[in-house]
């Protein structure tokens, strides 16, 4: 289970990196963007560059807000349980999340294999690579949320994590 932790610290560390460098991507392409046609020679890769950056935001930052346990949440509902029927809310919730999230990440990976041979039009690159960040996040997400399950299984109360990390 240590090594299943680490795998998954060591995931929220990559995605809070690819998320970083995705933002500021976006932000030097758009900015350089509006300076080029400002300037009368406009840039035409831009909008699929930054439309795959903001793809790759989107689903790291979903990564990291999973992990880090920031993810919008309505629990006003489960706070007014006792702690038992609370955790058997969690459970359920979390296998439902489950059960989407590998939806997601099945419909990625047959998106991925219809569009492989879709080339974007400015960039000539597959329109598959679109779809990589989805079914990476998507398959790192299905690994927290077993995680989680896991440890609300073995007792977690929903506050603070057996192994020492308290949620907020």
């Amino acid at each position: 289970m240590a090594f299943y932790k680490k795998f998954l610290e060591l995931g929220c560390w990559f995605f809070h990196i690819i998320g970083t460098l995705a933002l500021t991507t976006i932000v030097v392409v758009v900015t350089c963007g509006i300076i080029a046609r400002n300037l009368g020679n406009p840039i035409t890769w831009i909008e699929e560059i930054s439309t795959l950056m903001f793809i790759t935001l989107a689903f790291s930052g979903a990564c990291v807000s999973s992990y880090k346990k920031k993810h919008i949440i309505v629990d006003f509902f489960s706070q007014k349980l006792p702690e038992k029927t609370a955790r058997l809310v969690n459970i359920l919730l979390n296998l439902l999340i489950i059960v989407f999230v590998c939806l997601v990440f099945l419909g990625g990976i047959y998106l991925h294999s219809r569009v492989r041979i879709v080339l974007t039009v400015i960039l000539d690159i597959p329109r598959s690579v679109f779809f990589f960040p989805l079914i990476m996040a998507s398959a790192y997400m299905v690994l927290f949320y077993i995680y989680d399950t896991i440890l609300l299984l073995a007792g977690y109360n929903g506050d603070k994590h057996p192994e020492g990390r308290v949620y907020s």
